[in-house]
């Protein structure tokens, strides 16, 4: 099996950053914690961009996303963070130097 990747940017609201910030973070934290199939998940900000939201994710193989995407701390987090969202751009990598 071969390891994958996701690159989730999202611009958030600049009035939501405190509640986006503190969701994500639980976000991360359930999908290593709950999830065997999640290697890594790293939230980040743009430099000169804090309202852009950058979340790195590495999964073992296509069928961990899946998993992780059908999850109901996804769903949950996709929910509570609905209003806070201004755009997603998702892109999902294949990895070519695993971890």
């Amino acid at each position: 099996m071969t390891q994958v990747a996701v690159l989730a940017q999202v611009d958030i609201d600049p009035a939501q950053k405190d509640a986006f910030d503190a969701r994500a973070r639980r976000h991360s934290a359930d999908s290593q914690a709950n999830e065997e199939g999640c290697l890594m998940f790293q939230v980040n900000t743009v430099e000169d961009n804090p309202n852009r939201y950058v979340m790195f994710e590495i999964y073992v193989d296509k069928a961990a996303i899946e998993t992780h995407m059908n999850s109901a701390h996804m769903t949950a987090f996709r929910s509570d963070t609905a209003d806070m969202v201004k755009d997603r751009v998702i892109t999902f990598l294949d990895v070519v130097t695993e971890v």
